[in-house]
């Protein structure tokens, strides 16, 4: 896709990125399609590589002490 917006965070020293191209078994929904990822969420990755094989969100983060 020409024209398709990139998304990329890191979690540790991983960095990830996505395209919203839709053509790929791995995540890639941006936040401008109704991605769920959001400054300060947390979340778990299982990834392949450099892509995103499941994404899940941690909903009740408790704080460290």
């Amino acid at each position: 896709m020409k024209n398709a917006k990139k998304e990329s965070f890191d979690i540790g020293a991983k960095h990830f990125a996505y395209p919203d191209t839709g053509n790929t078994a791995a995540f890639s929904t941006t936040e401008v399609y109704g991605g769920p990822m959001r400054n300060g969420l947390h979340v778990r990755i299982h990834h392949c590589g450099g892509d995103i094989a499941r994404l899940d969100i941690i909903e009740d983060v408790k704080p460290k002490n």
